[in-house]
């Protein structure tokens, strides 16, 4: 599977990739993929890695694995609405759990719910929307790597 998936509802499969490339970095540039192809191809970028926070930083090129370790510090930004992320530094901010507490699924209302310092209380939001509290997806990752 090439990642175009991602545009895609979560569970749903959908048709062949007719898209030309996959780029996997986040660098802003457009790719030229020589000759023709009848499928979605990896582009390989040369250019070093931007996977960075502010503790630790990638210095490899994109084409290689990325060599930074996740960082398991909580993310520090302050949202406009005056609560915190609580998200992981290094990757993207979630919206405010605080704010969108009532759209919220029940298992991560009673997730937040017994906490009496909320800010302590880390998640993250998968591309296709769901939210796991950080301890549930390790968990999860840890699991699948066992296997």
């Amino acid at each position: 599977m090439c990642g175009h998936s991602r545009y895609q509802r979560c569970h749903e499969l959908g048709p062949r990739c007719e898209q030309p490339y996959i780029k996997l970095c986040d660098h802003d540039d457009e790719p030229t993929i020589g000759g023709q192809h009848n499928k979605c191809v990896l582009y390989e970028c040369h250019r070093y890695c931007l996977s960075k926070c502010r503790h630790m930083r990638c210095g490899q090129r994109c084409k290689i694995e990325c060599e930074r370790p996740p960082c398991y510090e909580k993310c520090s930004r302050r949202f406009d609405c005056e609560h915190y992320c609580n998200g992981i530094c290094g990757e993207p901010c979630i919206k405010c759990l605080v704010c969108r507490e009532k759209d919220l699924p029940s298992e991560i209302r009673r997730a937040i719910s017994g906490k009496k310092n909320l800010r302590n209380a880390t998640f993250v939001e998968l591309e296709c929307g769901h939210l796991f509290q950080t301890n549930v997806l390790d968990a999860h990752v840890e699991a699948f790597q066992s296997k």
